[in-house]
């Protein structure tokens, strides 16, 4: 049964701390004028972490799954669930690759554009709202599925790569990033923590044993990882700097939905419960075992 509702995931966003006005306010803040604006100018705040890059490790780990995934100019990428497209257009600003983005947000798909039009960036970065459960597939072949900090929202985890593993170029790969459980809850206050978690979240932890249940799902669509990496230190450090970030940028108020989603991330990780994942998975060459 699912539970949470597309609604219930676009609501997460309408009062997000990192949008198109918030970031670009930053912006004016900081610099006095959106002339000259550029993607490391929306990319990279240290002082607030108020960016478009809404995913653990900001710009740094876009950069480093870019490169893990081998992307040069000519590569094609389908980030799917986008968000505000930061990565997207991180990765055509850096590799000069072109990039789809797909989101179920009309909301943040409509700010994407904006935000890549202002850089002038559309010719290589475009956006389209979807559902990523149920989107037709394109009949353009990717050499990248890519997804940072997003696929956690999804249920159905095998049937989402299921369907989306058919729109990737026989020599692409799958790279992608998220947060796993790493333990089952132990006590009923673990379990609480980590229900409370997913519920502020809109996300599905529970079920998926960390990166081992990522590598059978890519291995019943035809994957083999060659990367699997722990990038758990980073998690702490997300979250510390968001708090400080909050208390800093006193013209930007955090719900306390958000704050408080913070505050339960930050449990689980001191707890054990929760890490973060990075992970790069090429499909399997004949008699290549699983």
């Amino acid at each position: 049964m699912v539970r949470f509702t597309r609604h219930d995931i676009e609501e997460i966003y309408r009062s997000h701390p990192l949008r198109k006005d918030t970031i670009l306010q930053r912006v004016l803040q900081q610099k006095g004028t959106l002339a000259g604006l550029s993607e490391q100018d929306l990319a990279e705040d240290p002082w607030t972490e108020i960016s478009d890059q809404n995913h653990i490790g900001g710009l740094g780990f876009t950069r480093e799954l870019g490169v893990q995934a081998g992307l040069e100019s000519s590569s094609r990428v389908l980030d799917l669930g986008c968000g505000l497209g930061g990565s997207a257009r991180c990765l055509a600003w850096l590799f000069g690759c072109h990039v789809l983005g797909l989101d179920i947000s009309a909301e943040r798909i409509a700010q994407a554009r904006e935000l890549t039009e202002l850089l002038g960036l559309q010719s290589r970065v475009t956006f389209e709202c979807a559902d990523l459960m149920t989107a037709s597939l394109h009949s353009t072949h990717f050499d990248v599925l890519w997804g940072q900090s997003a696929w956690v929202h999804l249920e159905d985890k095998l049937g989402f790569l299921r369907r989306w593993a058919p729109a990737l170029d026989r020599k692409g790969c799958v790279a992608f990033e998220d947060v796993f459980l790493i333990r089952l809850p132990a006590t009923n206050a673990e379990e609480n923590l980590v229900a409370e978690l997913e519920n502020h979240w809109k996300s599905y932890l529970v079920g998926l044993d960390g990166p081992a249940g990522w590598s059978r799902i890519l291995a019943d669509c035809g994957f083999a990882a060659s990367l699997s990496q722990d990038c758990s230190e980073q998690l702490r450090d997300h979250f510390l700097k968001l708090q400080l970030g909050a208390s800093r940028a006193e013209a930007l108020p955090v719900s306390q939905l958000e704050q408080e989603s913070w505050r339960l991330a930050l449990e689980a990780v001191d707890a054990g419960l929760i890490g973060y994942f990075r992970i790069v998975a090429a499909r399997r060459s004949a008699g290549q075992s699983q």
